[in-house]
């Protein structure tokens, strides 16, 4: 769906009182029914590009996952490339760490090792930065604890998936259970 068209939705939510969800339910299908047959995602510049966004982000790690952004072609990979050097290097370590942990993990234990990786964002992370610089001091100049991801410690990133919880007292202890 066009941008634009996004934006009018959003316009139209705005101006309008809904008595319950499925009010604004409706008027999302009645704005968006025009361009139903617009968007086919088979046919999307995502689609397009998915071969290619697979093969970068199947790098080992993420310095081998920038390199190869930033040596891929086309406006997409040079604006993902700038978007994650603007974010912190401990983090997309971290980021990439849970993803590829995730993959053989239950829901339950996944929601477990997240609030884990949470608990440290804020003590040892760049969370309290990435929140200075872009809400309190707005100065969209965040001075991570590594300046690039080729100077993460891996002992660092590792440390973020040790629970600060036995596994009995753990607040989500009794997920799935």
């Amino acid at each position: 769906m066009p941008a634009n068209v996004l934006a009018e939705v959003v316009s139209a939510l705005r101006v309008n009182t809904f008595d319950n969800g499925q009010a604004v339910l409706d008027q999302i299908s009645t704005f968006t029914q025009q361009h139903r047959e617009a968007c086919v995602p088979a046919q999307s510049q995502l689609a397009a590009l998915s071969a290619e966004i697979d093969r970068i982000f199947a790098g080992n790690t993420m310095v081998d996952i920038l390199a190869a952004i930033s040596d891929a072609p086309g406006d997409w990979a040079a604006q993902t490339a700038a978007m994650l050097r603007s974010r912190s290097p401990l983090m997309l370590h971290v980021s990439l760490e849970q993803i590829r942990r995730a993959r053989t993990m239950s829901l339950e234990d996944e929601l477990r090792m997240e609030l884990d990786m949470m608990h440290y964002v804020f003590r040892k992370g760049d969370g309290v930065e990435g929140i200075r610089a872009l809400a309190v001091d707005k100065d969209h100049k965040p001075r991570w604890q590594d300046a690039r991801v080729d100077e993460v410690d891996r002992e660092k990133v590792l440390s973020f998936f040790d629970s600060p919880w036995r596994t009995e007292g753990h607040p989500l202890a009794g997920l799935g259970k």
